[in-house]
This record gives C-alpha cells, structure tokens and sequence, in this order.
C-alpha cells in the first residue's frame, strides 16, 4: 500500500524477488498488467480495491480558474537527507537544465499574456524535498505566478502540469486532462533520478500532450484555455477507463483484508 500508483521503471528496487511483502494494493488496470508483465507479481498477490487515498478525492468539486504546475523532484540536484534534513546547493540547480527550462517556462510571455487575458492564475508548487529552493524562483513570480501552498486540493484546478510524477494519476481520478513537461529529458535518462530513468507508462501513452521545449509547454497551455480545458478525445477513453473503479476504496479494502 504506497504512496501512488508505481510507474517509475524500478525492476530492481520493486520486482517480487526484490521485497518482502504479500500483497500489493493496486488501483488500475494498467498496475496489474505491469506488476505481472514486467515485475514477477501473480494476479493472486495483487489487491484491486483501489487505494483509500482517493476516497478523499472530490469529484464533485467545481475547478477554480486556476492551473497547478508540480514538477517531481532531481536526486542529483540536493543534498542527501541525513538528519531529518537535506542540504541545498543553489548554484547546482541553477545550472541545471531543469531550473533553467522551469524558469524559461514561467517567463514566457505567451503563457503570461494568456493568464493575463483569462484571468487565470498559474500555481508553482516545488516537491517537498525542493521547498527550500523556492527562493530562486520568487524572482519570477507575480500577480499571475504563484507559488502553490505546500498542501494543494487538485480538484480546485482546471489544468495540471506536470513531469513523471505520480501525483498525476491523482488528477487523472478526477476525470480531467493534464500536461506532461520535461525540461531535462537526457538527464532524466541519464540519472538525474537516481532511482530510475525511465517510466513504465509512456508518455505517448498518457493523458495529455507532452513536451520538452518550455516555449511549446506555454503553447499548449494556451491551446487548453481555447478549448476551456474540455478533454481532448484521443484521451478521453484512456482518462475514463484507467481505473479499476472509483469510489468505497476504504470499504473495499477493509473487506478484503477481513475475510
């Protein structure tokens, strides 16, 4: 029972012969398929009653005018946590093509035009483990960049954007599309994950267009406030049939694991 749905490419930290646990609590048909295909798992091995985190999920909720960017965060580009906290290296980060590409993202005048004209106001939240860089992006904030409160209801949001996290399969629940950007591709596959340096769900495969060029992410935001963020059908039937089915996680699991 973890923390999202597994699709970071970690055969060697997640496969069967590689953890002690029984059962794993899975939301998607996408997981069981790849839990079996790909990481030595049984169908027997595998609970299908969803994860109780999206029992907190409101699908009722109307959005704000308002989009959420949340990029995952680097391994390679902050300290190592040793007691209880991590040590940060500004000009690392600086340097790299992930701040730079966020920077030039958030900068671009298209996209600030666009947020201007529709009186939409665009949220930066950090990961928690890159919270105390924040301050090398407040010079790029304003009346229409944000940044985001560190905890952030993803029901209030017309729009997300974000890279491989996995908090996008919480979006996804509520039934809209997002945005993949990712500014540092080659040093994504190069490690800069440390962990993994590809995901087992493709982009290509996903729920929303992708890209990696910070002018064409700016592009495509405008293309989604044109549209007023209705479902582009080439996703609509992989948002609508992703999950298992929504609702009673807690119940179910509660059931299972009391038989």
């Amino acid at each position: 029972l973890q923390h999202g749905i597994l699709h970071a490419t970690t055969p060697t930290k997640y496969s069967k012969d590689r953890v002690f646990v029984d059962k794993i609590v899975v939301s998607s048909h996408f997981e069981i398929e790849n839990l079996i295909d790909n990481y030595g798992y049984s169908y027997t091995d595998l609970i299908p009653t969803g994860m109780p985190r999206y029992d907190y999920s409101n699908l009722t909720k109307e959005p704000q005018n308002k989009i959420l960017y949340a990029p995952s965060w680097r391994d390679k580009l902050v300290g190592k946590y040793v007691n209880r906290e991590r040590k940060f290296y500004d000009s690392v980060l600086e340097r790299s093509s992930y701040y730079k590409g966020i920077v030039a993202f958030l900068t671009d005048p298209v996209l600030l035009d666009a947020l201007e004209k529709n009186d939409i106001t665009l949220e930066f939240k950090p990961h928690p483990n890159f919270r105390g860089y924040a301050h090398l992006f407040e010079p790029f904030l304003n009346e229409r960049i944000v940044l985001a409160d560190p905890n952030v209801d993803l029901a209030d949001y017309k729009l997300f954007i974000t890279d491989f996290s996995s908090f996008n399969f919480d979006y996804i629940y509520q039934g809209r599309q997002l945005m993949y950007f990712v500014p540092d591709l080659d040093e994504f596959k190069c490690g800069a994950a440390t962990f993994y340096r590809d995901i087992d769900l493709k982009f290509e495969d996903g729920f929303g267009d992708y890209t990696t060029d910070p002018h064409e992410v700016a592009e495509l935001v405008v293309k989604r406030i044109n549209c007023n963020f209705e479902i582009d059908e080439k996703y609509k039937d992989r948002i609508e049939k992703f999950f298992i089915a929504k609702g009673n996680h807690c119940e179910k699991l509660y059931r299972y694991l009391t038989k």
